[in-house]
């Protein structure tokens, strides 16, 4: 009988770095960029899922941008809707194109050749019906590739399609077509595609729409067998999983669900842990895992008023996933999205903010940024730093036990907004012109690394 492991948060605060935004270096510069992002190695691709994509590569600078791929037919506007980069191969889907009836939708596959990719296999829509979606989710693993064909993209609907998966296996020259996916009585099948090792984890829900789930597959003699689904009801926000390792990490309302899975494909439940703070009317709507680091971001706010949407980090800790940091993007309230896309791989977490305005001459529709986690620690260290009391009625003192290099204090509601920045005089904090309630301090030390912690106010 395996043993219940409730995961409880142990921390009051945590370290972070301030993620790093990036755009395009030069035309074209469309909206949307970071609808889409993907990464493998040190090689990043961002979308505006309607056009095109670009090819970033990280090194000792920063951010180069490398490359532009465009479309190969712009009038369509779902060129980038899905991709995905792994062993210098590119997945790119476009569920618009018209490639076999009207919005059947085609995966384009790119190679790199030298220092740039170049289209290599163009794999149109298997079935000869309007808004079939294919390319709406693409996935490369290895030598297996998995492309969904969606129900829905762009509000339309494919009444006769509730969702189906296409698996291809590479044989040294090109993708060759291994299998169809299904399951009865489902909708959204494939919305997203998971695989690890032997293990495919598949999106779908109720056709109803009343419950959402995620299928498991196993890979047997190059097909995938079904063993069972873990399926969700009640929802009120928006449902997503991760997979990392043998374990599948779901948003289930405020909760992260763990669920264990075996070698034979089964599955059991392992564990689960609330969100850091109670999120309010703030919806959870993204996940991302990669090995012991765990990254949730908002999927809009229940109210519908201006607030900036947070990234929120975990570690893992032996058997607790404890919380590290909160971040946020720069763009304005209004048009703040940052966080509804996500993907981490190696110590890089990669965030889009495809409706977040900047503001060079002219200004540009969308963002994305980056994160690298493994300079996280640096020498900023937890027992460093304390405050007390905690709560308080009116000043905290900071514990500088190692006497390290401060260089702001920040302030910030539970909502996200920079209340109150402090340049000196890094010994106490005053709430004494602050309301009771809770809040986060973020103390930054002079390489820009910083401690999160939650104060309360009584």
């Amino acid at each position: 009988m395996k043993k219940l492991i409730v995961f409880l948060i142990i921390c009051q605060c945590g370290y972070s770095q301030t993620p790093v935004s990036f755009y395009p270096s030069y035309d074209p510069i469309v909206g949307g960029f970071g609808s889409r992002v993907d990464l493998d190695g040190n090689e990043i691709i961002v979308s505006n899922a309607s056009t095109l994509a670009y090819v970033f590569e990280k090194n000792a600078n920063g951010l180069q941008q490398k490359q532009v791929i465009y479309s190969p037919n712009a009038s369509d506007g779902g060129f980038g809707y899905a991709i995905s980069v792994e062993n210098n191969r590119i997945a790119i889907g476009d569920p618009l194109i018209n490639s076999v009836a009207e919005n059947a939708g085609s995966v384009f596959i790119y190679g790199k050749t030298g220092d740039l990719y170049d289209l290599q296999q163009i794999i149109p829509s298997p079935e000869a019906t309007a808004n079939y979606h294919f390319g709406s989710c693409v996935k490369i693993f290895g030598n297996h590739l998995f492309i969904a064909a969606e129900n829905q993209v762009n509000y339309q609907n494919a009444s006769s399609n509730v969702g189906s998966v296409y698996h291809y296996l590479f044989n040294g020259t090109e993708w060759v077509f291994q299998q169809k996916l299904t399951l009865g009585n489902s909708s959204f099948f494939g919305k997203k595609i998971e695989v690890n090792d032997n293990i495919l984890a598949i999106y779908g829900t109720s056709s109803n729409g009343t419950t959402k789930y995620f299928a498991l597959f196993k890979l047997i003699d190059n097909n995938y067998a079904f063993t069972g689904s873990h399926e969700y009801n009640g929802l009120w926000g928006q449902f997503d999983f991760s997979l990392s390792g043998n374990y599948i990490y779901a948003i289930v309302n405020e909760n992260v669900v763990i669920t264990e899975v075996n070698s034979d494909g089964t599955s059991n439940f392992y564990g689960s842990f609330n969100t850091y703070f109670d999120i309010g009317s703030q919806a959870l709507g993204t996940i991302v895992v990669n090995n012991d680091n765990l990254f949730l971001g908002i999927s809009y706010h229940i109210l519908a008023i201006s607030v900036n949407f947070p990234v929120f980090h975990y570690k893992k800790t032996g058997n607790s996933w404890n919380y590290q940091s909160t971040y946020y993007g720069t763009g304005p309230l209004e048009d703040d999205d940052f966080g509804t896309t996500m993907a981490t791989k190696n110590d890089l977490v990669i965030i889009g903010a495809p409706q977040e305005t900047l503001q060079p001459l002219p200004p540009i529709q969308g963002n994305a940024y980056y994160i690298d986690y493994s300079l996280a620690n640096e020498q900023f260290e937890y027992n460093a730093i304390s405050l007390f009391p905690n709560p308080t009625s009116n000043r905290i003192f900071v514990n500088n036990s190692n006497s390290l290099a401060i260089s702001k204090i920040e302030i910030y509601s539970v909502s996200g907004k920079l209340l109150q920045t402090q340049n000196s005089n890094f010994n106490e904090i005053s709430l004494e012109n602050f309301s009771t309630g809770l809040y986060f301090a973020k103390i930054y030390s002079q390489s820009d690394v910083s401690l999160t912690f939650k104060i309360v106010k009584n």
